[in-house]
């Protein structure tokens, strides 16, 4: 069956109409002007740069600000108030890269949780057994399933073992994958006073375009994220910011360290960081720009929300509540955790024992054979994204039915 109602943003959001309409035009614009210097004005300096007979014909790309502001666009976005420098490459993981290079090049031993993204745990641990460091994982996932923890727990606990550990780097998700929201503020800002400072990573990954992470940011090292899960641009794209002074040139000088030592090939952030500072190779790779346009077009159409990322994220909190309510009376119980750590994504557990025994992917098309898309993962768990579009009736009575029907 066709999906019906889309409850999957955490894994890939559906294209808002603004990232829609941005490749239109883009396609457009690549098949009237090719690369001519017409189109490279635009590249560098933004849709303002045009003459009103390009803008016109093209105005779907009104929100390109042009890769000599784009830094600035994407901190207005996250709510920063100074302007970050931002990395873009074609896949973050090759940011992840990066990120586990300078917390592993910096640190002897690095903090994290067992909340993260097994992928870049996994990431994480290649470097340290690489640099022969150590990476010290506090266990939270339990607790917080069962209810048995608070985010005032979470940060005593993180914090007790920073210390006790002797630790001077911490990588933690400022949402994680099951959507858990954590203190991450809280966190950086009692270890920031340590001598030397922490080198501090943020996973953002499920937080861009779902809740406003700037006040996450005044203590980070490095932010990663990406555009096409819930700031909608769908096309995927690794956004690296770097809003700490203190460690902007460091980052700067691992990342051409890795380029040139050929440990990192990643053609977009080759490209994106050679234009940015007019040294571009005569013969260089050709790159594809197409997540540029759309990714510009979600973030303007974030900011022309009512509250901005601030009021999208109450209205997600709201509409996770409204799936929760949809839960009552079936066989799937809400996996509800302190208030604290909620996040747009809702947790369900099945009580039948021969739905916990079906495989993830059985699960998920069980569920899009009612027409419902989401997230499933074993023993009977699955992950429910609230609908940025929000939630009609007929939505919930369909949530409803399939919940009662694929238990």
């Amino acid at each position: 069956m066709n999906t019906a109602l889309y409850l999957d943003t955490a894994r890939m959001g559906t294209m808002c109409p603004a990232a829609q309409e941005a490749c239109q035009a883009y396609f457009g614009l690549a098949a009237s002007e090719g690369c001519s210097p017409c189109f490279e004005t635009f590249l560098r300096e933004g849709f303002d740069a045009w003459p009103a007979s390009l803008r016109n014909r093209f105005g779907g790309l009104s929100a390109w600000p042009g890769l000599s502001r784009f830094d600035h666009y994407v901190g207005t976005a996250t709510g920063l108030r100074e302007m970050p420098k931002v990395l873009l490459a074609g896949r973050t993981a090759n940011l992840m890269r990066l990120a586990a290079r300078l917390l592993f090049r910096s640190c002897r031993r690095v903090l994290t949780t067992d909340l993260e993204w097994p992928g870049y745990l996994g990431t994480l641990e290649n470097e340290r057994a690489r640099l022969n460091r150590s990476l010290i994982q506090v266990p939270l996932r339990a607790m917080i399933l069962a209810d048995r923890c608070s985010p005032q727990d979470a940060v005593r606990f993180i914090l007790r073992t920073f210390g006790v550990e002797g630790c001077d780097g911490l990588f933690l998700s400022a949402v994680t994958y099951q959507g858990f929201r954590l203190p991450v503020r809280d966190i950086a800002s009692a270890v920031v006073y340590a001598s030397p400072p922490p080198v501090i990573v943020i996973d953002g990954a499920q937080a861009f375009g779902h809740c406003s992470p700037g006040p996450l940011l005044d203590q980070c090292d490095f932010f990663l994220t990406g555009a096409h899960k819930w700031l909608q641009a769908a096309s995927p794209m690794g956004l690296g910011l770097c809003p700490h002074p203190r460690s902007k040139e460091l980052i700067q000088r691992i990342l051409a360290d890795m380029i040139a030592a050929g440990e990192l090939d990643d053609p977009l952030l080759t490209f994106s960081q050679q234009c940015k500072t007019d040294v571009t190779e005569a013969f260089g790779e050709t790159v594809s720009l197409v997540p540029l346009f759309p990714c510009a077009g979600a973030i303007a159409a974030l900011l022309r929300e009512e509250g901005g990322p601030g009021g999208r994220f109450q209205r997600l909190l709201e509409r996770a509540g409204q799936l929760e309510s949809a839960a009552e009376g079936t066989s799937w119980q809400p996996v509800t955790p302190h208030e604290g750590f909620r996040s747009g994504m809702l947790l369900l557990k099945a009580d039948c024992a021969e739905t916990k025994r079906l495989s993830p992917t059985a699960v998920r098309q069980r569920f899009q054979e009612h027409g419902v898309a989401l997230s499933a993962y074993g023993e009977g768990m699955i992950r429910l994204s609230a609908p940025p579009d929000g939630l009609s009736t007929e939505d919930l009575a369909r949530l409803q039915a399939a919940l009662i029907n694929c238990a």
